[in-house]
C-alpha cells in the first residue's frame, strides 16, 4: 500500500546516504513493473531521466543488470529472434505454464525504440555531462549510432544476449562497457572518423579508471587492468601517451581548456545529429514541457557562453588546475580601451605585446573571477601585476582575491541535486550581490 511504499522509499534513501559514509555513491529506485511497462514515469530529479527516456533506459538496464536476489527478467526467457513478438511469447511461456509467474518480472520487450527517444536522451546526455563528461560522450553516441540504424535497429541489449544464446562467452567482449566500446567503434570506423573514436577511446580509458602506468595496488593484477593493456595495444598507444593520460588529475589549464572543447564538441555534435534525425523522420520529443524546461535551464547555466559570464572549464575532467603563480597585465589598444589578461609566466614589461595569455578581459574583476571559479587561485597561489600602462598594485590586487575567496566560495556546481532541481525549476533570479566602494578598483 501507499504507506508501505513510502517506508520502503525512505529505508532506498537511508541506504543511500549509508553508502556515502563508505565513499560509496549508490542510488535507488523504486520501479514498479506493471507501471514501467505502461510507460509512467515521475519527472526528472538529480539522478532520474523522467520523462526523457523509456525504452533506451530499458536497454540499457538489460545490458547491465545483476540480480542480486529474487526473480528474473523474464525477457531473459525470450530468445533474441524473438524479441519483434516479446509480448506473445513471454505470455505463450505463462499461459502454458512453461514457468511459474512467481519466479519472473516483466518490464517489457525493446523491438522498437520510438524515435522521439532519441531527442530526450541527447537533452539527457548534454545535462549529465556537466559533471561526467566522458561517460555521457558514450552514451550519447550509442543514441547517435541507433538513430542511424532506425528504423531497424539491434539493441546493445539485444546483441548481449545473442551472444549468450550462442554460446559465445568470452567475458571480455560480454562486459557492458566493452559492448559499448565495440559499437561505436565500429560506427566511427564504417564513418572514418577516426578523431572521434580517439577521443571515445579516452572516454571509455578514463571511465574504466585504471592508470596502465602507475603499479598494480595488488600483486595480480586485476581483470580490468588486463583488458585494457590488451585494448590499448590494438590501439597502439605509446607508453608517452599513457602517461600523459594517466596524469590527467594534474592537468593544467591549456591541456583541460582543449580536452573541454573537444568533449563538448562531441556531445554538441552528437545531438545535432540527433536534432537532424527528429526533424528528418517527424518524430516527436517524447520529453515533457516541464523536463524539457528544467533540462534547458541546467543547460544554459553549465555551457551557454555570453558576455559577464564566467565560463566554466573545467567539468570532471582535472582535479586541480590550481596554479603556483598568475601574472595579471595590463594591453593598451586604441580608443583608450585595454584589456587585461593573466598567464602562468614570469614576464617583464616588454615582453607583454607578443605573449599568448591564458585568459583576456576587458575588467581585471572579471578575470580575477575567472581564475577564482575555475580553480586556478587558491589560497596559496602568488599574484603580481606587471608594471604598465594602469595604475593597479600588488597590494590592491591582494586585496581583490582576498575578498573573491571571502565573499565567494567556490561551490560545487550540483552538489545538492534536489536544492538544484527546485532553483531550476523558476526562472533565473540572483541570490548574491557584491558591490564595492566607488574609488575602488574597477
Amino acid at each position: 500500500d501507499n504507506e508501505g511504499l513510502n517506508e520502503l522509499q525512505q529505508k532506498s534513501i537511508h541506504i543511500s546516504e549509508w553508502a556515502l559514509t563508505l565513499g560509496v555513491e549508490a542510488h535507488c529506485f523504486l520501479m514498479n513493473s506493471d507501471q514501467f511497462r505502461q510507460g509512467e514515469r515521475k519527472d526528472l530529479s538529480g539522478e532520474d531521466c523522467g520523462s526523457s527516456q523509456h525504452f533506451l533506459l530499458l536497454d540499457e538496464f538489460y545490458r547491465t543488470s545483476l540480480l542480486i536476489a529474487g526473480r528474473i527478467p523474464i525477457w531473459w526467457l525470450s530468445p533474441p529472434d524473438m524479441d519483434n513478438d516479446y509480448d506473445y511469447y513471454v505470455n505463450t511461456l505463462r499461459d502454458k505454464r512453461f514457468i511459474n509467474p512467481d519466479d519472473t518480472i516483466d518490464f517489457g520487450g525493446i523491438s522498437e525504440i520510438p524515435a522521439g527517444e532519441f531527442v530526450g536522451a541527447g537533452i539527457w546526455q548534454l545535462y549529465k555531462g556537466i559533471d561526467s563528461p566522458y561517460k555521457s560522450a558514450l552514451k550519447i553516441l550509442v543514441s547517435e549510432v541507433y538513430a542511424d540504424q532506425y528504423p531497424k535497429i539491434e539493441p546493445l541489449s539485444t546483441r548481449f544476449k545473442r551472444a549468450i544464446y550462442d554460446n559465445n562467452l568470452d567475458i571480455d567482449e560480454l562486459d557492458p562497457y566493452v559492448i559499448v566500446f565495440r559499437k561505436l567503434e565500429e560506427y566511427l570506423l564504417g564513418r572514418h572518423e577516426l578523431e572521434r573514436l580517439e577521443l571515445i577511446r579516452r572516454c571509455f580509458y578514463f571511465k574504466i579508471d585504471r592508470p596502465l602506468t602507475k603499479p598494480a595496488i595488488h600483486s595480480t593484477k586485476s581483470w580490468q587492468r588486463h583488458l585494457l593493456e590488451k585494448l590499448t595495444n590494438e590501439w597502439e598507444w605509446k607508453r608517452e601517451h599513457l602517461l600523459n593520460l594517466d596524469a590527467r588529475n594534474k592537468w593544467k589549464i591549456s591541456r583541460v581548456a582543449d580536452e573541454q572543447k573537444a568533449v563538448v564538441r562531441e556531445l554538441t555534435n552528437s545531438y545535432r545529429f540527433l536534432l537532424d534525425f527528429a526533424r528528418r523522420v517527424q518524430a516527436t520529443s517524447l520529453i515533457n514541457s516541464h523536463d524539457m524546461t528544467i533540462l534547458g535551464r541546467k543547460l544554459y547555466a553549465a555551457f551557454e557562453r555570453r558576455a559577464g559570464k564566467i565560463e566554466w572549464i573545467n567539468p570532471g575532467i582535472s582535479a586541480d588546475l590550481s596554479e603556483e603563480k598568475l601574472s595579471f597585465y595590463y594591453l593598451p589598444t586604441r580608443h583608450n580601451t585595454g584589456t587585461w589578461a593573466v598567464t602562468t609566466e614570469s614576464l617583464l614589461p616588454k615582453d607583454i605585446a607578443d605573449h599568448t595569455p591564458l585568459k583576456r578581459s576587458d575588467h581585471l574583476i572579471a578575470l580575477l573571477a575567472w581564475c577564482h571559479f575555475n580553480g586556478l587561485l587558491d589560497t596559496a597561489t602568488r599574484c603580481s601585476v606587471i608594471n604598465g600602462d594602469h595604475q593597479i598594485t600588488d597590494f590592491e590586487l591582494h586585496n581583490l582575491t582576498r575578498s573573491l575567496q571571502q565573499e565567494l566560495p567556490i561551490a560545487s556546481q550540483y552538489t545538492d541535486h534536489e536544492a538544484n532541481h527546485n532553483n531550476f525549476s523558476r526562472p533565473v533570479q540572483p541570490t548574491k550581490l557584491q558591490l564595492r566602494p566607488t574609488g575602488a578598483t574597477s
